[in-house]
């Protein structure tokens, strides 16, 4: 899932998470924020502990990826991988395969979200065809502010309480 800063790539993410039927297909629902340091060492580490609700104790990446592979095994998961950077592709990409390598042994069914503001990031680590936010159209943001604002669509005729909102909402 790809998007400008700040369109709702994160609140999409949690609500499918929150989703009952989401929660009953999955036996466990893994969140992690990345953010601009794709470090796959750290990365992890903290789908260990999210996994297990303990600290990994290896240190070496190798005896990470080989407990995070047998804790995976046969388990049908969701993954969310939020606010994923460029640097997830860097070294012509081995670092995300390299991320990845110990997902190979969950059960089918499971599946990664990754939420971007790089499209490079959505071309590089896509299975499947995208999902693209956009912002909405600047007459229906103002109609939905209204709404919000004033329990309708209408800004009670008042002209400086609408010049305000607009200044607010462009």
């Amino acid at each position: 899932m790809d998007g400008i800063g700040g369109v709702g790539k994160t609140t999409l993410a949690q609500h499918i998470c929150s989703h009952q039927r989401v929660r009953s297909h999955f036996k466990k629902i893994i969140w992690i924020c990345v953010s601009d340091d794709f470090d796959v060492k750290r990365l992890t580490k903290e789908v260990i502990q999210s996994f297990t609700g303990k600290e990994a104790t290896a240190d070496n990446l190798d005896s990470l990826q080989h407990a995070l592979s047998n804790h995976l095994s046969n388990k049908r998961l969701l993954i969310v991988l939020d606010d994923v950077w460029d640097d997830a592709l860097k070294e012509s990409g081995q670092c995300w395969k390299r991320f990845c390598a110990p997902f190979r042994s969950v059960q089918e069914g499971s599946a990664m979200l990754v939420t971007t503001r790089c499209p490079n990031v959505r071309d590089g680590v896509r299975t499947m065809e995208p999902v693209r936010l956009d912002g909405l159209d600047e007459d229906i943001f103002w109609n939905f502010f209204k709404l919000c604002a004033f329990g309708s669509e209408e800004s009670n005729n008042d002209p400086d309480l609408e010049g305000i909102g607009k200044k607010n909402t462009s």
